[in-house]
């Protein structure tokens, strides 16, 4: 993640190389539920989707993040406004000096009430400013807060959707410690899921699709499991409709989450697969069992089916692990 930070430029693309950087906590997540045998796939995996981006960044111009401008660093008793003055003025470069300030003089806690505020505070980018905000937070619990300085100094991200957003909004919500600021997160993330509605973001199909008015399809076989993630490579919309009646069956939610979870380790080749599945099979564990099994249906759309190929970097991964 660190890497990726310093040296993939955080600016839209249309290939976005700085999903890099965002799928880092999502593919922990990942290998931190999966089964042992699976457990360092989603590892590689993000390390091979890195060392791509690099790749590409370094023949797009070689972008580097520069030497912080010390003198311009705020001192410790005007940090905190001088950051907020920045970002309430939209000034991106008083900003990063700025961020310098917060790191190395305020608290953690401090630091991420501020930044949950502004991480949530518009649509542009459509989440990832909140998503960058909450995998930060979440990754730097893991490698320590001394590396905070350089990722606070990101100046813009682009969009995912509403699944992965509402999590790191979610996420900023337990987090947080002040009533004001978890009021602000659950507000704005409501006033934000009907903009993913737009006709510019989401297919008529999809549209058309309403996740609290999906009819049942009878299971055919006795392995509910496997013909539903047959359904998922070929008929998507049948396979949602086949989750409900397997979720009428059973009330065990594992069975359905491992196989997801390793079809993504297996077949997964872009970041989405990573970042949305782990938001998905982290966050359904909050709902009730009737909205939890029509939350999972509703998931089969962006999931991976039994059917697709394997990623080619499974089988690489597999050989260097046993040489």
């Amino acid at each position: 993640m660190l890497a990726g930070v310093r040296n993939i430029q955080p600016r839209s693309d249309v290939a976005f190389k700085f999903h890099a950087v965002l799928v880092v906590n999502a593919a922990h997540l990942a290998s931190l539920s999966g089964p042992a045998e699976h457990r360092w796939l989603p590892i590689f995996w993000a390390l091979d989707h890195f060392k791509s981006s690099q790749a590409r960044d370094a023949a797009e111009g070689d972008w580097t993040m520069g030497p912080v401008e010390e003198s311009a660093v705020p001192p410790a008793h005007k940090a905190k406004q001088a950051f907020i003055d920045a970002m309430d003025n939209w000034d991106e470069s008083a900003a990063d000096v700025a961020a310098v300030g917060l790191a190395r003089h305020l608290k953690p806690a401090q630091i991420f009430e501020l930044l949950c505020r502004y991480g949530a505070r518009d649509f542009r980018s459509i989440g990832h400013k909140a998503i960058f905000v909450a995998n930060s937070w979440r990754t730097l619990r893991h490698i320590g807060w001394q590396h905070v300085e350089p990722l606070l100094r990101q100046p813009g991200i682009v969009a995912l959707h509403a699944v992965t957003s509402t999590n790191a909004l979610y996420h900023a919500f337990q987090a947080s410690r002040s009533d004001e600021n978890r009021r602000l997160l659950l507000l704005q993330n409501t006033a934000f899921l009907p903009l993913f509605r737009d006709p510019g973001y989401a297919s008529a199909r999809t549209r058309e699709v309403c996740i609290d008015k999906l009819d049942q399809v009878p299971l055919q076989g006795e392995v509910g499991l496997e013909e539903i993630f047959i359904g998922v490579s070929r008929d998507p919309l049948t396979a949602a409709r086949k989750v409900l009646a397997f979720f009428g069956q059973t009330a065990d939610t594992k069975g359905f989450i491992d196989a997801a979870r390793v079809l993504v380790f297996l077949k997964g080749n872009d970041s989405h697969d990573y970042k949305f599945s782990s938001a998905v099979l982290e966050d359904c564990d909050q709902l009730p069992l009737p909205w939890r099994a029509r939350y999972l249906a509703a998931s089969v759309f962006s999931l991976r089916g039994s059917e697709g190929p394997d990623n080619d970097l499974v089988a690489r991964t597999r050989a260097a692990l046993k040489g």
